[in-house]
């Protein structure tokens, strides 16, 4: 029985699921007649990650989602460190381009 146990727990493993399978992104709409109302989902649709974005943005959806699941990390903080890192990164390109387009029209002395 123990053995049974331990084989649907690392079946059910949510990184392995994870691997095995791709994001579906989900989109629901939420309405309420009046503000004191209960929410109701109006509308409902769902695509795979494959169909609606491109291998570099599948890429890195996924690896942010493995992160946080290996580190248990809360998601929300990994992704503003990864959206702030991109940050920095365009914030150096962009200087960097324009300190060359500057130089180029500097005479030499």
């Amino acid at each position: 029985m123990l053995k049974e146990y331990k084989a649907k727990v690392s079946s059910n493993n949510p990184i392995t699921l994870f691997k095995q399978n791709e994001i579906l992104i989900g989109n629901f709409r939420f309405m309420r007649d009046s503000p004191t109302s209960q929410w109701t989902i109006t509308e409902v649709a769902q695509i795979n990650s494959l169909q609606a974005w491109s291998t570099i943005f599948k890429i890195r959806w996924k690896a942010r989602l493995a992160l946080s699941l290996k580190t248990e990390y809360d998601f929300y903080t990994l992704l503003r460190v990864d959206y702030m890192t991109d940050h920095l990164y365009i914030s150096f390109l962009t200087a960097f381009l324009l300190y060359q387009v500057l130089m180029a029209g500097a005479p030499l002395s």
